[in-house]
């Protein structure tokens, strides 16, 4: 009986992916600060007035819709993997829900101007703690701009991350051309 209960848990974690496990678990724990935040009873499933005003506080914290409706899947699939009654699809969530992804927080992002890298990259020497550093960061930075990298094509998180998914120095030729 053991080996069939050790099968049925690994079915079941395999079930989701390993992002799609970080998401929802992000979701309970972004839902636990929120609680402990307003003192609010860590109860599941979650109420209906709970939820709403775990949207509105997402909303107030400006996060996108996608983010927020990422989180109420999270709680979503707790509560359906605890067997309990699943509040996430009451009408008033899908009504707020439906309004937060028609009226998206204002994008304050700027593209990357050759203006800017230069005001960076010449702001480097001031703040780096050698010429070293100040060069590294400056071409890396190019690399990021011209590549079209996003940080983590050419990052870690950590430094000892092995991580086969950043950039490598097997990754790059030196030519003279």
């Amino acid at each position: 009986m053991e080996s069939i209960t050790k099968e049925s848990a690994r079915l079941f974690s395999d079930s989701l992916s390993e992002n799609t496990w970080k998401s929802y678990s992000r979701a309970r724990s972004v839902l636990t600060s929120f609680q402990l935040q307003y003192a609010l009873g860590k109860v599941w499933p979650v109420p209906v007035e709970q939820l709403v005003q775990f949207i509105a506080y997402s909303s107030l914290k400006h996060l996108s819709a996608a983010t927020v409706r990422s989180y109420i899947s999270g709680i979503s699939f707790f509560h359906k993997s605890l067997n309990l009654e699943d509040t996430t699809k009451n009408f008033i969530i899908s009504k707020m829900l439906e309004r937060l992804h028609r009226n998206p927080p204002k994008d304050n992002r700027a593209p990357m101007t050759l203006s800017l890298l230069r005001q960076i990259t010449d702001a480097l020497p001031s703040i780096c703690t050698s010429s070293y550093e100040s060069l590294l960061f400056k071409s890396s930075f190019i690399l990021a701009i011209f590549a079209i990298f996003r940080g983590s094509e050419f990052t870690t998180k950590h430094k000892s991350d092995s991580s086969t998914v950043a950039l490598q120095m097997s990754d790059m030729v030196l030519s003279d051309q």
